[in-house]
């Protein structure tokens, strides 16, 4: 029976772990750059999750990633997908409320309380956090984050890589496009570009540095 490992060890892993636990599921233990001084999980070091000495206790066993940057975790996952190594799993928070037929792409986090409404669809390695809503006939493409009690209304797409902050609003048929950002708080009434940075509402446009 395959068991489960955390890549990355902090702030989102540990609702990832929680949910894991509360499922009855075990968990080996984590990967990062170092190992932690702060364990609240009492976790096992696995080692690093870039040292190719660390990954073959992946080859039998489950793996999610954890971070909750969109580019890092992107880049995780394609490595470890591009050497066919163990198997990605998705972690579903047991009191989400989820719309039967919704596809989840494999990797994603469906947090506490969540809901993903009729017709959507979940990219891979997406993360929908504690109460976010998500209205139906949405489409979340991979990699993206939904922050807590985010609400997206019916018809919404969000690109790859992009982040919708907390209590963001995003206003029905709205298309975000790929690498934006949304603050905290913002209502959404229109289209977004890709590489964009909005706070407040779409009168507050800002160029992506890159």
């Amino acid at each position: 029976m395959r068991k489960n490992t955390i890549i990355g060890y902090g702030g989102h892993s540990y609702m990832a772990c929680d949910i894991m636990l509360r499922n009855g599921q075990e968990i080996l233990g984590y990967f990062e750059q170092e190992e932690k001084k702060k364990n609240p999980f009492n976790l096992k070091y696995l080692g690093k999750e870039s040292a190719p000495e660390a990954l073959p206790i992946l080859i039998n066993n489950n793996w999610f990633v954890a971070f909750d940057n969109n580019h890092f975790r992107k880049f995780i996952t394609e490595k470890l997908l591009q050497k066919n190594i163990g198997n990605p799993i998705s972690i579903i928070h047991n009191t989400s409320l989820i719309a039967s037929g919704v596809p989840i792409g494999f990797g994603s986090m469906i947090g506490p309380g969540a809901i993903i409404n009729p017709l959507s669809t979940i990219g891979k390695s997406v993360i929908c956090n504690t109460h976010a809503t998500i209205g139906y006939e949405c489409r979340i493409m991979d990699y993206a984050h939904i922050a807590t009690g985010a609400v997206l209304a019916h018809n919404v797409q969000i690109g790859e890589r992009s982040f919708i902050g907390a209590n963001a609003v995003i206003k029905e048929g709205v298309k975000i496009g790929d690498e934006v950002r949304i603050g905290a708080g913002s209502v959404v009434t229109k289209d977004v570009p890709p590489g964009t940075t909005l706070v407040g509402t779409n009168k507050q446009f800002t160029p992506k540095k890159r």
